[in-house]
């Protein structure tokens, strides 16, 4: 009877322990998926090992297509970014918002970051290899302040040493790379303010824009990013691509090629308008080429109904494009002069509804 009962103790015991590893198991493991990750864009190295500092990013070269950004999968979690310098932490209020998509910053040269994910933080350094022509002028801070030169220390870190060496006593050879070009559909209807053509960027929405990567050298893989505001809303891995732009905001384009060894980055900017609308007074439909039809002036608006109607209420048009308009015309017959009242609702490309209600003067 006593060994039974020593048996199950122990077997009670084997179960509490096995149960409070699992139970530190999960907690680890949720703490760790709801964090976030860290990565890097642009031709860099990676070195740790100085104390205050998780990181220290040394690029060959800081440019337009040098990125570093942070993403968590968890839509509870706030992410905060700060820059720190000689001891000095300083919040970056337009990064910093509660999100589950990506977020990026455009990283300095000798500049100190932290980004802080639900109090938990990574601290990391910034240096751009091309603005020190004498390698050992390279230095560090951590936060608190403390400068370290990074030739010094360079036998600290735990990176690995070849491409130390690589990249702080030679210069990179880039053997891939990447240049975007862009063609956007264009449009030419007059009434519409701030119309695309071909090479447009910026301007009305809805701006359909193709991007071709024009890879160089041995480039197997692609990644395109297209981030709104700074966050991440789409990704692609096709060489070339279309998106259509249908919502107001400032975009930007990355692209990143890689064959395995060599990494190759570039990037482009989009903006769309606010949306507008007014719709005339009067129009003459004389076949004079001057105000012949009731159009809409218009900006960045992605859906349109319009309906014309005469003094009893009888609809004499409508149309769905606001690049089009009324021609003064009633089944083909040229409409009597006199008043006309229209109907319009749209929508922006900014989520503004619009309902326009008025009178119409047909002169001929």
């Amino acid at each position: 009877m006593f060994i039974k009962v020593k048996k199950l103790l122990l077997i009670v015991q084997m179960y509490n322990s096995m149960k409070r590893f699992i139970s530190i198991w999960v907690l680890f493991a949720f703490f760790f998926c709801s964090y976030g990750q860290l990565s890097v864009k642009g031709t860099h190295v990676k070195l740790s090992g100085i104390e205050g500092i998780d990181l220290v990013i040394l690029y060959s070269q800081i440019d337009n297509s040098s990125e570093i950004h942070f993403k968590t999968p968890n839509p509870s979690v706030l992410v905060r970014w700060f820059t720190f310098s000689e001891g000095v932490k300083k919040e970056i209020y337009n990064y910093s918002k509660l999100s589950s998509t990506e977020t990026y910053i455009d990283p300095k040269n000798n500049i100190g970051y932290i980004v802080n994910a639900d109090g938990k933080e990574t601290v990391f350094w910034v240096i751009d290899k091309s603005e020190y022509p004498n390698k050992e002028e390279m230095w560090c801070e951590n936060e608190v302040g403390d400068r370290f030169s990074l030739d010094k220390k360079a036998s600290q870190f735990t990176s690995n040493q070849h491409q130390l060496a690589q990249i702080v006593n030679q210069e990179i050879e880039e053997e891939i790379g990447c240049k975007i070009t862009t063609e956007t559909t264009a449009r030419d209807a007059k009434n519409e303010n701030q119309r695309p053509d071909a090479t447009t960027l910026d301007g009305s929405a809805p701006l359909e824009v193709s991007f071709f990567s024009n890879p160089e050298g041995n480039v197997q893989n692609y990644l395109w990013s297209i981030f709104k505001d700074g966050s991440l809303i789409v990704t692609r891995t096709e060489r070339d691509h279309q998106y259509t732009f249908t919502e107001t905001g400032k975009y930007k384009i990355t692209l990143q090629v890689s064959n395995g060894q060599q990494i190759a980055t570039d990037s482009v900017e989009v903006s769309v308008s606010e949306s507008k609308i007014a719709a005339p007074n009067v129009f003459t439909p004389n076949g004079d080429g001057v105000n012949d039809e009731f159009r809409v002036a218009y900006t960045s608006i992605t859906e349109f109904q319009g309906t014309i109607l005469n003094r009893w209420g009888r609809v004499v048009f409508s149309w769905i494009d606001p690049q089009i308009g009324w021609d003064g015309t009633i089944n083909g017959k040229p409409a009597p002069e006199g008043t006309y009242f229209y109907v319009i609702k749209a929508k922006g490309s900014d989520g503004l509804p619009y309902l326009l209600k008025g009178h119409i003067n047909l002169l001929r």
